[in-house]
């Protein structure tokens, strides 16, 4: 961890009540996974919190605002850590450490872990059913075009075959405009490491790309992401 990780997940934490003033030497700071982002859970005088800094970069594609409100409303639903503090314009977050038995799911833990697709299953569903609404519209093929004109102007390289997957999707996008389904607040990016499991109820977190869309997204991408079997599914 670096000096200046310490320095800004010092000054996140000053937005708390419990961590105002507190010197770095009584803290407990434990890196843990996260793709894009620098994430810490943070332990001082009996409590734990996660310290979210946002990765350099991820404001070009991720709308801050957007996702502490929607992180907010799946906390207000029951499958989500409370967020304690957060800045729309910075992204840093602080959300509550949820800490007894919990495991980080994986492929490897949904095939192992008795009952685990169906505990996923059920905050699912008791995310799509919130009657608070999620900001912002998922629409998968508008944010490609979006993400597109973010790649113009960097020096990157499609993969090969890209664009005859872009037209392969064609009649699968004119379906979806044609007979499309009832929108729910929806995670949108079910990564198994996005699930924590303590055996009886599974908590969803990570709300970056969360947004009112089809509740079988969701569905079919964490059956992807886990393996599932036909059985799981």
């Amino acid at each position: 961890m670096s000096e200046n990780d310490i320095k800004e997940v010092l000054a996140a934490l000053q937005n708390l009540p419990d961590f105002k003033g507190i010197n770095v030497a009584a803290l407990d700071i434990q890196r843990l996974g996260g793709l894009t982002n620098l994430v810490f859970r943070v332990a001082a005088n009996g409590q734990s919190v996660i310290v979210r800094i946002p990765g350099q970069g991820t404001e070009d594609y991720i709308d801050r605002a957007v996702e502490i409100h929607n992180a907010r409303v799946a906390a207000d639903a029951g499958v989500s850590p409370d967020v304690l503090w957060a800045d729309s314009g910075t992204g840093v977050m602080i959300s509550d450490c949820i800490e007894e038995g919990i495991v980080t799911m994986t492929p490897e833990q949904f095939s192992t872990r008795s009952g685990s697709p169906a505990r996923a299953g059920a905050a699912l569903r008791q995310l799509h059913g919130s009657d608070k609404p999620f900001e912002f519209r998922f629409e998968l093929f508008a944010m490609i075009e979006d993400y597109l004109g973010i790649l113009a102007n960097k020096d990157i390289d499609l993969p090969d075959g890209y664009a005859g997957v872009v037209a392969d999707a064609a009649p699968v996008r004119k379906l979806l405009e044609e007979k499309p389904e009832p929108l729910v607040p929806s995670h949108c990016d079910p990564l198994c490491e996005n699930f924590l499991d303590d055996g009886n109820r599974m908590w969803i977190v990570d709300y970056e790309y969360s947004g009112m869309n089809d509740a079988m997204w969701d569905l079919g991408d964490l059956s992807v992401e886990a393996n599932m079997t036909d059985a799981q599914d």
